[in-house]
């Protein structure tokens, strides 16, 4: 057994492959106890919602703030989902299918070194009959992005037009997941492992402050 020299409590995670389903490599090692929490949560989402949109994204800060501006706490993402519950459960008032909200979160700094900003990779778990799709970027209609986009604004207190740009979406972002579809369910813990690497993790915040955490319910 491998233990990140610096935080004990973790152990190391080299194969290509956990609990039977693939892992990135080429970043170094991963986080099991990271996986654990990812696989635990994916397990969660299919066990309440059969049919489950998987969303990979990534939250900014906007460049013009200061270093002493920057949010190396968790406050910062808790008031991000806080905001998207908030914003999920009002869309949803009354409609015939809702949704719990569980993710998945890591926080980077840089990458190979200490240097950089901080900012958020985020794997989203919304169940599929109340959110089929992402949505268009540029649409004049709500969809998801835009939720999601102003729930990020709202978490930095900037008006929600800021948060345009702030919320990165990466290609391919939208995963289709049904309970018993290993393959699909293969995919998306391979994405998401990213997350669950040691690199970019361990710049002087772990211990004082959480880099990784994710839904609990």
């Amino acid at each position: 057994m491998i233990r990140n020299p610096n935080n004990h409590n973790h152990k190391l995670h080299t194969g290509e492959t956990y609990q039977q389903y693939p892992t990135i490599i080429g970043y170094g090692a991963l986080i099991e106890n990271y996986l654990d929490a990812l696989h635990f949560t994916l397990q969660r989402a299919l066990a309440e919602h059969p049919r489950t949109l998987a969303v990979r994204f990534d939250l900014r800060y906007p460049q013009w703030m200061t270093a002493g501006q920057l949010d190396f706490s968790n406050e910062v993402i808790k008031g991000f989902f806080k905001s998207l519950k908030a914003i999920i459960k009002h869309d949803r008032a009354g409609a015939a299918h809702r949704t719990s909200v569980r993710y998945v979160w890591a926080r980077e700094v840089g990458f190979d070194s200490c240097d950089g900003r901080p900012h958020f990779h985020v794997l989203l778990l919304l169940n599929r009959d109340a959110y089929r799709i992402l949505g268009s970027f540029d649409s004049q209609e709500e969809n998801l992005y835009k939720r999601i986009r102003a729930a990020w604004a709202r978490a930095l207190d900037l008006p929600d037009e800021l948060g345009a740009g702030l919320a990165y979406i990466p290609e391919n972002p939208v995963y289709k997941l049904d309970r018993g579809d290993h393959q699909a369910y293969g995919e998306v813990f391979y994405r998401a492992s990213y997350l669950c690497k040691q690199v970019t993790k361990d710049c002087g915040f772990e211990g004082r402050y959480h880099s990784f955490g994710h839904s609990r319910i």
